[in-house]
């Protein structure tokens, strides 16, 4: 029933989605008391953390700002689908699968820098998306490495999707070095302002320090407590079958959009091993993860057509949730 009503493009979906919002996160806002968020060592993170301790400190202002945050991001999420047909029928399912994702762990559901670096993503794979019809694609680049910059001073590891816009450049136009070169500045500019600021202030210690990550050894090995990640099991699953789905339909597709599915099949992987950017991980880290997941979660469920099927999956899914805000 859920996923039928979503699947179809109604205006009405919109006030279904704030609904949905606001159910998920139903425990949290009544009975779970905010996490301890560590000390943000990144200059707008720092900012924005002090800014907002006041709300953070109240669980239930602390939520309530949450879900705001990602109700807006996932309509942002579901327009930028359509806009760029991402699925191949318009649809209000991303936008669903984007709140369901960004609740499945119970920091997800409490103000974070990670839930506002969100923006940054949508930010970047919608400049990125636009590449492939650009005439001329130096602003956008440009773009891009300031995007990539700046929500990095929110979340270091955010600097490791950089990356991401190379291989857009290289998979949606042909090779321009200027193109390449552009986007780097554009890296550079809201480090060099930072810069500033330190050496203006005399700190330049503070900022040498925020590069540190960077010498940090890819670890080879994680202490897990995989108890903490059984909620993702029917997620995993789902996004499986959404992966067998694509494959099946992805010559279907006309080039632009097989092209951008491509670069989104990229992006994950960057965001995910950018972990290892931060000292102190934490799941708050696979918040990141939620926008493309939700557009593949939403194209199985878009492309599924038995109905007790699909329906009963977004049913497990959400009983998860629930169940470990819970224990």
């Amino acid at each position: 029933m859920i996923i039928s009503t979503f699947r179809n493009s109604q205006p009405i979906n919109l006030v279904f989605l704030f609904i949905a919002t606001l159910v998920l996160r139903l425990p949290a806002l009544f009975f779970i008391s905010p996490p301890i968020l560590p000390l943000s060592e990144e200059p707008l993170g720092g900012f924005f953390i002090n800014f907002f301790s006041p709300l953070l400190i109240n669980p239930f202002l602390n939520v309530l700002f949450t879900s705001l945050l990602v109700y807006l991001q996932a309509v942002m999420v579901n327009q930028l689908t359509k806009r760029y047909n991402i699925l191949y029928k318009s649809t209000y399912l991303p936008g669903l699968l984007f709140v369901v994702f960004s609740s499945l762990f119970t920091t997800f559901l409490f103000l974070n820098t990670v839930s506002i670096v969100n923006f940054f993503v949508i930010l970047l794979v919608g400049q990125l998306f636009s590449l492939y019809k650009s005439m001329i694609s130096y602003q956008t680049v440009f773009n891009c490495g300031l995007i990539v910059s700046t929500g990095a001073l929110f979340y270091f590891p955010f600097l490791l999707v950089f990356p991401v816009i190379w291989v857009s450049l290289f998979v949606l136009r042909s090779f321009n070095w200027r193109e390449w070169a552009i986007s780097f500045v554009g890296l550079l500019v809201p480090i060099l302002f930072v810069w500033s600021y330190y050496f203006i202030v005399n700190k330049l210690s503070v900022f040498s320090r925020l590069w540190m990550p960077l010498k940090t050894q890819f670890p080879v090995s994680l202490s897990i407590d995989f108890n903490d990640y059984l909620v993702l099991i029917p997620v995993l699953l789902v996004f499986l079958l959404s992966i067998y789905a694509w494959r099946q339909n992805f010559f279907k597709n006309v080039i632009q959009v097989r092209k951008s599915q491509e670069v989104l099949f990229v992006l994950p992987f960057f965001l995910g091993v950018s972990f290892y950017l931060k000292s102190n991980y934490t799941i708050m880290h696979l918040q990141l993860l939620s926008v493309p997941f939700s557009i593949f979660l939403a194209y199985y469920f878009i492309s599924a057509r038995k109905k007790w099927l699909y329906e009963s999956f977004f049913i497990i899914i959400c009983g998860f949730i629930y169940f470990f805000q819970f224990n």
